[in-house]
């Protein structure tokens, strides 16, 4: 008798099947839509993080390792050997916390391992636009369907974008170099493997060190696979496997039910603050209040936020030193939102982590877990002398309830990758942005994006 029962659910071989079989004329209208905002956003987020400090030191790392490659940077003007190229993109997407976000389930962040890894192969394997989406699609639906699975209703301490994100561009990349099922599947168990992220990082360089890693792991899984590397059948789904040793999942069957029926990318939410989103609701809710009473930052005794759990445990720093800090610490975006009326860029940076005024109503911020509220929802009340002012976000703007509009992620985009490339430039690489599936050739954005 076998000491381990098989699993129920060969889940890699059937995500390799899929992935082999999906044809881009199966996949809907909306969602290739939605492909087209994802990339939109990516890349404003990747370009407006290029020049970020965690970055330029990540730059120079690379390049002292090797200065011989020819793959583009989004944003700037060194090349770096392909592997380097999906890191340091992955890193420089998601330095800022801007990046999408599959809220109200996992928070994974999809799109940053799976576009980082899928660009720096068009470098070497030539892509039309239309190729490049429907893998991105593919590799975000692998690596949502995961998450939900895996990290859904309990987490050890994984930072689930990295945890996953290997994955999902595993999956991507095998689809753009058109592997075979059993190949894919070997892709898949390569990238399980090589698994990165540990929550214990937010607030430090090394959380979007995750993103740009699990690029960089499932492009080179991908690259393998297609040279014959095998991998374990059931790396996924086996008892010493992926699900099992990562988190203790044992129940598989929504990573492969209604495949191709439904697409996780249209369930993604798009950041309006430049933060961990489950503060997003409290922002709005704090900027919404100074908005009514500028003066509220200066009168108020006491602000008392009741919050989804996961608020705390993933952004509960009461007293954060850096601006990488304050985008873990709930109690300084309500401070910041209420003494300067910001929540860009600009209110987390390490100025803002030592400003007065902001730490002064820091302290006055108090946050209460509570499992009725949901995710994308806040209830504040704002203790003032002689008189209480609530406020209740019920579903946060970005959320899928309420999400950005097209011209508001063009707002953003030109925001974001304005700074870094001027106007005139931006508006030339939003244009081909627009009309993604139609170019002949990925490049073409790779082209009109760096510095």
């Amino acid at each position: 008798m076998r000491a381990t029962a098989e699993p129920a659910i060969a889940v890699t071989r059937q995500l390799g099947r899929f992935i082999a079989t999906s044809s881009w004329l199966d996949i809907p209208v909306d969602v290739r839509r939605e492909a087209r905002r994802t990339l939109v956003h990516w890349i404003a987020c990747a370009i407006g993080g290029s020049t970020h400090d965690t970055v330029e030191r990540a730059v120079r790392a690379q390049l002292a390792m090797s200065n011989h490659g020819n793959a583009r940077l989004f944003g700037r003007r060194e090349r770096l050997v392909p592997a380097s190229a999906a890191l340091v993109n992955g890193i420089a997407s998601h330095v800022l916390d801007f990046d999408d976000t599959q809220l109200g389930a996992t928070n994974v962040h999809p799109t940053g391992p799976v576009a980082s890894a899928l660009f720096a192969l068009a470098e070497i394997r030539p892509l039309s636009g239309a190729a490049l989406a429907h893998a991105l699609v593919l590799g975000i639906e692998v690596e949502c369907r995961l998450a939900n699975a895996v990290f859904r209703h309990a987490n050890r301490g994984w930072h689930v974008t990295g945890a996953v994100g290997s994955l999902g561009a595993a999956a991507a990349c095998a689809k753009a170099l058109a592997l075979e099922e059993q190949q894919i599947a070997f892709a898949l168990g390569t990238a399980a493997t090589q698994v990165v992220g540990l929550r214990e990082m937010f607030g430090s360089m090394c959380k979007s060190l995750h993103t740009g890693r699990a690029a960089d792991n499932g492009l080179t899984a991908a690259m393998l696979a297609a040279e014959g590397y095998t991998s374990a059948d059931a790396a996924v789904e086996g008892p010493q496997g992926y699900a099992q040793v990562l988190n203790g999942a044992t129940d598989l069957a929504g990573v492969v039910g209604a495949l191709g029926q439904r697409y996780e990318i249209s369930r993604l939410s798009y950041k309006p603050y430049a933060c961990g989103v489950v503060m997003h609701p409290t922002i709005e809710a704090c900027l919404r209040a100074r908005e009514a009473r500028p003066d509220l930052s200066a009168r108020a005794t006491a602000i008392t936020l009741r919050v989804h759990p996961d608020v705390l445990s993933a952004t509960g720093k009461q007293s954060p030193r850096t601006g990488l800090e304050t985008k873990f610490s709930v109690y300084h975006a309500a401070a910041v939102a209420l003494v300067h009326g910001i929540a860009g860029e600009d209110a987390f940076s390490d100025a803002m982590a030592v400003d007065p005024h902001v730490s002064a109503v820091r302290g006055r911020v108090r946050a209460q877990p509570d499992e009725a509220v949901r995710k994308d929802e806040v209830h504040a009340t704002f203790s003032l002398p002689g008189e209480t002012i609530e406020e209740h976000i019920d579903h946060v703007v970005g959320s899928v309830t309420r999400p950005m509009t097209d011209a508001d992620l063009e707002r953003k985009f030109e925001s974001l990758a304005g700074e870094v490339l001027g106007a005139s430039r931006c508006g030339r690489l939003l244009e081909r942005c627009r009309g993604f599936e139609e170019i002949s050739d990925a490049r073409e954005v790779l082209a009109a994006a760096t510095a």
